[in-house]
């Protein structure tokens, strides 16, 4: 069990901890989704993410416990992984004892938007439990660009509700 001091005066012990992934094809902007969730950052321009790389967030959760206030660390692991075909061997390991996944497509790109069953296929093949999955579609501030309609979103959440890894 891991300790975090919250301040000079209390320390509190890590009492749950997420396994976060975060997949879809190469370029759709997984790293700086991540980025943005953790830091509050964007970059422009980033690198292809090889492998996998992993980010780490702490949030306090206090309650009361009877008269006395009980503060929990809560750790969440984000796993971003390489959207590469070459790493997807590599990827499917990162499946296992996921809490949650996010699918992310780029809204400008018909083909990634695609992809994205093929992506919630590997979930059904590589999980050992049953994770939370959301479906994501990034650079939707490119609003002239925006190519995946409302139409196809609702198709493929219907079809996927009905999947026990519930979109």
């Amino acid at each position: 069990m891991n300790f975090y001091e919250i301040n000079s005066k209390v320390k509190a012990t890590e009492s749950f901890s997420y396994k976060i992934i975060v997949i879809g094809d190469s370029g759709v902007g997984k790293s700086n989704f991540i980025k943005r969730f953790i830091d509050n950052e964007f970059k422009t321009e980033s690198i292809s993410t090889v492998g996998c790389a992993l980010y780490s967030i702490l949030y306090e959760a206090s309650y009361f416990e009877g008269n006395h206030i009980k503060r929990d660390i809560i750790k969440v692991n984000i796993w971003d992984t390489a959207g590469q075909e070459r790493y997807k061997s590599v990827t499917s390991s990162y499946y296992k004892g996921s809490h949650g996944i996010f699918v992310l497509y780029d809204t400008t790109k018909k083909e990634t938007f695609k992809n994205t069953d093929d992506w919630i296929e590997d979930i059904q093949s590589y999980c050992n439990n049953e994770p939370s999955i959301m479906l994501v579609g990034t650079k939707s501030d490119l609003f002239s660009l925006k190519v995946i309609d409302t139409e196809d979103l609702n198709k493929k959440a219907e079809k996927n509700s009905k999947l026990p890894n519930k979109i």
